[in-house]
């Protein structure tokens, strides 16, 4: 695992609590961090002319090459663990390009890849721009390159406004509720916060908005990143800057469960779902929850623990009301104390016409893989892995009463690299994934 020594940007622990801050001071993208990306499309000006400006303030600009345009970006990973809470800040600024929806804004407050452009990738980020009603702030859940809104800002910039600034912070904390705040938005041109202005709970305290969302519960290992979509212009080609850009977390504590193989399958009426705590111990309530787009869990099932001795503790349900399409399930774990946890996401598609095979989360951190097959003939299946060479290094017996499953496989301590993963039996599927 690659460790992150910075300056300007510093990764430090005090009491549980870490924070990488990144203001651009030391003038490169090659150091304290590293950035990558498109690092010849981007500057870094020592005076940033937003708003009222700000003098010494080292800020990054879009610099895309002439006639260019589409989107650009800078991305530098933050190696281990990200705790259970998180907080994230910035400055964005806008210059004699207003926000539209060819010049839009982005930073990501996770990636799962450095390349935040990538078909696959998966996270959440922050996008500013699309010139409809005022442009509001928004922070999206991206699936596999498909971003879904999940805050839109209660306030918003408005369209065609040019020269301005304002400060985001973002908070996560352990059960997965989101809050994201700003400075007072600017209204009028040459107005709102500067380039040196701090994103904290003083200078961003503006709530613009609350949501539970667990589409992703890890984020170890992650990737922060800026971005730009831009149109050919001059002014389109430089019109978007970054600032002030904090990150903190505060270390994870101990979950109250400790989940096996959480699975799903597709059966006659519905969906028969399930899973295992290996640790049952100071459990409250287990909720089983449902959603068609990965947000907006709703319950269909609670169940009282059964054992909360320390030892395993087993639960089945069919899901007799399942959606038809995609069916995403996940547990929620209410430990007496309040505390709350979920399990991993287990995903059924049901009603489409071919059989389809799915890997996730890819690139695959820890010691699982969730499998995901829709509509599956019945049969007994070969699930083999295999590596970049082709040697098999697993392989698993997988008896299917035919549709749709979901469930988690162990991966038995692969290294880092590329493998397949097959499924051989009256039909062949196969799907690469990465381990990181």
């Amino acid at each position: 695992m690659r460790k992150i020594l910075l300056s300007f940007a510093t990764l430090v622990a005090l009491n549980s609590y870490a924070q990488l801050t990144e203001s651009f001071s030391d003038g490169n993208f090659s150091a304290n961090p590293v950035w990558v990306g498109n690092t010849g499309e981007w500057t870094i000006v020592a005076n940033s002319d937003v708003a009222a400006g700000a003098t010494g303030s080292n800020t990054l600009r879009l610099s895309a090459a002439s006639g260019s345009s589409g989107t650009k970006y800078l991305s530098t990973q933050v190696a281990g663990s990200w705790g259970a809470q998180q907080t994230w800040g910035f400055w964005l600024g806008r210059r004699s390009q207003a926000a539209t929806a060819a010049n839009t804004s982005y930073v990501w407050l996770f990636a799962n890849a450095a390349d935040v452009t990538t078909a696959t990738v998966d996270g959440y980020r922050i996008r500013f721009g699309d010139n409809a009603g005022g442009d509001n702030i928004v922070l999206e859940s991206v699936t596999n390159g498909v971003p879904t809104d999940i805050i839109i800002s209660s306030g918003s910039v408005p369209n065609d406004l040019e020269d301005y600034g304002f400060l985001v912070r973002v908070t996560r904390d352990a059960s997965g509720v989101w809050n994201l705040y700003t400075s007072t938005l600017p209204t009028t041109n040459s107005s709102g916060a500067v380039a040196t202005d701090v994103p904290n709970a003083t200078n961003a305290n503006v709530l613009q908005g609350t949501v539970t969302n667990n589409d992703i519960t890890s984020f170890d290992d992650g990737y922060i990143a800026f971005a730009a979509l831009h149109s050919s212009g001059s002014a389109g080609r430089a019109g978007a800057e970054f600032d002030q850009l904090q990150f903190s977390f505060v270390a994870a504590g101990t979950l109250p469960a400790k989940f096996g193989a959480f699975k799903a399958v597709q059966s006659s009426i519905g969906v028969a779902l399930s899973w295992a705590n290996l640790t049952e111990s100071d459990v409250l309530t287990y909720t089983l929850e449902r959603s068609a787009t990965g947000s907006n869990f709703t319950a269909v099932a609670q169940f009282n623990p059964t054992k909360n001795n320390g030892s395993r503790a087993d639960y089945q349900f069919t899901d007799v009301n399942a959606l038809n399409g995609s069916n995403l399930y996940r547990v929620k774990v209410t430990e007496t104390n309040g505390k709350i946890s979920y399990s991993p996401i287990a995903r059924v598609a049901l009603g489409k016409a071919n059989a389809t095979l799915t890997i996730y989360p890819n690139p695959v951190r820890g010691n699982q893989v969730g499998l995901q097959v829709d509509n599956l003939p019945k049969g007994v299946y070969a699930v083999r892995v295999l590596n970049a060479t082709g040697q098999l290094v697993s392989t698993q017996s997988l008896n299917h009463a035919g549709g749709s499953i979901s469930e988690t496989l162990p991966l038995n301590n692969l290294k880092q690299g590329s493998y397949t993963l097959e499924l051989q039996g009256g039909i062949r599927l196969s799907k690469q994934f990465v381990v990181q």
